[in-house]
């Protein structure tokens, strides 16, 4: 998984030893596991992370080995869900499909994840039958659980309970019940139509410092407007020069969806 830049570096290196690892292997057995990538959930982070990987052994990576051509490894999406980014809805969602596809990812859909090791997956299809997929660098972007904190907040607080991913159910003004000076904000917070994304975390935290400052210049609890959640559309990238982009009713993709990614993560 990824949660900080140490785990983003880690990554990182992990993928380009596999190919390391494949040059310096006369095993071809060994040397299909370690140019399998394998990318487990097919949200905005799988996709990107797929198309990344893809692009990488495409485009980056061509010719800078002698014993093992990289465009020949073989990146796996795979996802319980019948369809990519399905927050996205169908056409935003097949557009991406269609898009990695054509890059060479092989998705795997309604394959649900039982088992991973140190050398591959266990997955499981539709229809029962249990499959295993060999693969040196698995990729986990299907969700985490929350920190252990949000369990330990709601059992030290009468009334308060987290959600099934361990997050916090908050009071409207982001505080847990009974604790109005104790604000829960980011990955921990539970709050309805608010997404488990940047943008959630950040507004959450901008409310919670403003309210904080309020009740230093004497304003009380019971006169904080409750939070509300903007939401700025979704994003997700597929490689160089394509995105697809949903803006209230507004759906594109390809080139000026990348744009649009970009000058927003940009400015």
């Amino acid at each position: 998984g990824m949660k900080s830049i140490d785990d983003a570096l880690e990554l990182r290196a992990r993928i380009l030893s596999a190919f390391e690892q494949a040059e310096r292997s006369s095993d071809p057995a060994r040397r299909e596991k370690l140019l399998t990538f394998t990318v487990v959930g097919a949200g905005p982070t799988g996709v990107e992370m797929a198309g990344q990987i893809a692009e990488l052994a495409d485009h980056t990576l061509k010719g800078a080995f002698r014993h093992i051509d990289s465009t020949t490894a073989r990146v796996i999406l795979l996802d319980a869900a019948p369809a990519v980014l399905p927050p996205m809805g169908e056409k935003l969602g097949n557009k991406a499909k269609a898009r990695l596809e054509k890059m060479g990812v092989d998705i795997q859909l309604s394959a649900m994840v039982t088992d991973v090791d140190r050398n591959g997956i266990t997955v499981k299809d539709a229809d029962g039958t249990i499959r295993r997929i060999e693969s040196a660098t698995k990729v986990w972007s299907a969700g985490v659980q929350a920190s252990p904190l949000g369990k330990m907040i709601a059992e030290r607080s009468e009334g308060t309970e987290v959600d099934r991913a361990g997050r916090v159910i908050v009071e409207p003004d982001l505080t847990v019940k009974g604790h109005p000076n104790v604000f829960v904000v980011g990955d921990l917070m539970s709050v309805p139509g608010v997404p488990g994304q940047a943008q959630g975390a950040i507004q959450g935290s901008t409310y919670a410092a403003k309210a904080i400052k309020a009740g230093l210049k004497g304003q009380t609890p019971a006169e904080r407007t409750p939070f509300k959640y903007f939401d700025k559309g979704s994003m997700a990238t597929i490689s160089r020069f394509s995105a697809v982009c949903q803006i209230g009713k507004l759906e594109f993709s390809g080139f000026l969806a990348w744009l649009a990614w970009l000058a927003l993560h940009l400015y």
